[in-house]
């Protein structure tokens, strides 16, 4: 560290100085519904609401690994601090199998694997293998087709977040349903 260092203003300070938090109560609810109030993320979605910087600080990398630079004021210019803690849910529910995120031109081979990998596959298991995926599709033609196979049994939820990427969560119908849960539909 030089002695220049010193003076050199943190960038998430400036982001969390006048958080308002308010999508708070939105995330913790998102994360309680979408990980069937999984005690680790729960933990881990508390402790990024109750200390923003420390816990993006610890978990840098996932956010690097979006582009976002947590020392660079400039790869931080566009982002605001509910942004930064729900980008940090969707990255939790990933962690912990609850979500994965898919390219958007990702192959059909990949979205099925992809699908398998979250906790919660049984849900939907029965319709996927039912439905007659087409080769050329994308990602959000496929969850269509599946949900259409599912009724109103499950579905495949898109967790919003602007990129060219899609995490998918699965949920029963009535989680995604009632209460609405903002940042989250049903694809």
């Amino acid at each position: 560290m030089s002695f220049l260092d010193i003076f050199k203003k943190d960038p998430l300070k400036a982001i969390f100085k006048d958080d308002e938090r308010e999508d708070h109560d939105d995330i913790l609810q998102a994360a309680m519904l979408l990980s069937r109030n999984d005690a680790d993320v729960m933990n881990n979605m508390n402790s990024a609401l109750d200390d923003p910087i420390k816990y993006l600080k610890a978990n840098a990398e996932r956010l690097s690994e979006r582009g976002i630079e947590l020392d660079d004021e400039e790869s931080l210019e566009k982002q605001d601090a509910d942004e930064l803690l729900f980008l940090s849910m969707v990255d939790e529910l990933e962690a912990h199998g609850y979500a994965f995120e898919f390219d958007y031109n990702c192959e059909l081979k990949d979205f099925l694997w992809g699908l398998e990998q979250i906790n919660n596959y049984e849900l939907i298991a029965d319709a996927v293998k039912s439905v007659k995926q087409d080769e050329s599709g994308d990602v959000e033609a496929w969850a269509k087709e599946i949900n259409a196979a599912l009724g109103e049994k499950a579905c495949l939820c898109y967790i919003y977040i602007e990129s060219d990427s899609y995490p998918i969560a699965i949920s029963d119908y009535d989680t995604i349903g009632k209460p609405e849960i903002p940042f989250i539909t049903a694809i």
